[in-house]
């Protein structure tokens, strides 16, 4: 399904700012499935005054409640502006950086890298904001597959944290391409080996689903270059296979989560 199809409220943000707060209100609540409580709703204002205000310099895409493909998850806030996604994970009236909600916008993040399409090769940079905490100086540190470590913010900085991004980015393919390099011009910075391998088990973790999807679908192609004809070989021919794949995928999940066991402090 489309990116513009799977959010409670999506539009251009130089629209968003023109809307009248009480006409997103009625679009996301008309498109919440569920009983909507006093907390939902006033989280939903925060974000939108919040936005409203950080938002004025920029030109791009805004998603509320957005569905990540095939997982069920919906993030609060999607942002898409000059080709980069921003993924923001709203703690309203939270007065920390919980290491939670860090896990959670992470997640999010690595999920639209694998089961969203259209971000697969996106730079995405996720961003928790606790509306009560402390503003946080940020170093802007890049793992592989152009993700962000998550970025922390109270809101109040949001559009600084946005604008940095977009010219470390600029600056950095810039470069690139004046040096003739074929990466992707992003490299871990002031992070340790730790870190590196623990994002790298996450996001091995996280593409296993697609990794066993597409080894399902291969199968299915052998048994017919086989020749197999007949409906009972060709389903006993598969069931073998799947097997096969079945405890080749179950023991490399087994190693990754064996690793990052060990290499917790």
């Amino acid at each position: 399904m489309p990116l513009m199809r799977r959010a409670y409220y999506q539009n251009n943000i130089s629209t968003f700012l023109n809307d009248d707060q009480e006409k997103i209100l009625g679009e996301l609540t008309s498109n919440h499935n569920f009983d909507l409580d006093i907390k939902q709703r006033d989280s939903w204002l925060e974000q939108i005054k919040n936005l409203k205000g950080q938002l004025l310099n920029f030109n791009g895409k805004i998603f509320f409640e957005f569905i990540i493909p095939r997982m069920g998850k919906r993030v609060d806030t999607i942002l898409l502006i000059d080709d980069i996604v921003f993924v923001l994970e709203y703690k309203v009236r939270s007065p920390n950086y919980d290491r939670q909600a860090k896990d959670q916008v992470l997640d999010y993040t690595l999920d639209l890298k694998n089961f969203h399409e259209g971000s697969h090769f996106k730079y995405i940079v996720p961003i928790l904001i606790s509306t009560l905490a402390p503003t946080y100086q940020n170093i802007i540190i890049w793992y592989d597959d152009k993700i962000a470590q998550p970025l922390l913010s109270n809101g109040l900085d949001l559009s600084t944290l946005i604008d940095n991004v977009i010219k470390e980015i600029k600056c950095t393919n810039s470069c690139a391409a004046a040096s003739g390099s074929k990466h992707n011009g992003l490299a871990p910075l002031m992070t340790n080996n730790g870190q590196k391998v623990a994002i790298n088990q996450r996001q091995q973790l996280s593409k296993l689903p697609r990794l066993y999807t597409k080894g399902i679908l291969s199968m299915k192609f052998l048994v017919l270059m086989l020749g197999l004809k007949t409906l009972p070989i060709q389903l006993t021919a598969f069931l073998i296979l799947s097997s096969i794949l079945k405890h080749r995928t179950e023991n490399r999940f087994a190693l990754l989560l064996e690793s990052q066991v060990q290499a917790r402090p």
